[in-house]
């Protein structure tokens, strides 16, 4: 059990406190935030495949459904057009 969590907390706290965007006060680029949206998703799906906890699943679907979602709209917005140097927020 020691090690199980001892990986579970590893792959969480990267996929929280890793940052691959420019460091501005405007915000990443829409190229940055769609390749971290896409590095989000795959840590989703990996904390998903940790758990076997019945409250700790049903996050884990939680969260890999939202960063999904994040990356298709995001990929969207690149593939209509959109400047991907564009700030996002």
């Amino acid at each position: 059990m020691g090690e199980f969590l001892s990986r579970f907390v590893d792959i969480v706290s990267r996929s929280m406190f890793t940052d691959t965007t420019v460091k501005t006060s405007q915000g990443p680029t829409l190229a940055d935030a769609t390749v971290k949206a896409l590095e989000d998703w795959r840590s989703a799906e990996q904390c998903f495949n940790l758990v076997n906890d019945p409250d700790l699943v049903d996050h884990a679907i939680y969260t890999i459904e939202a960063s999904r979602k994040r990356y298709i709209y995001l990929l969207h917005r690149l593939r209509q057009g959109c400047d991907p140097s564009s700030r996002v927020y």
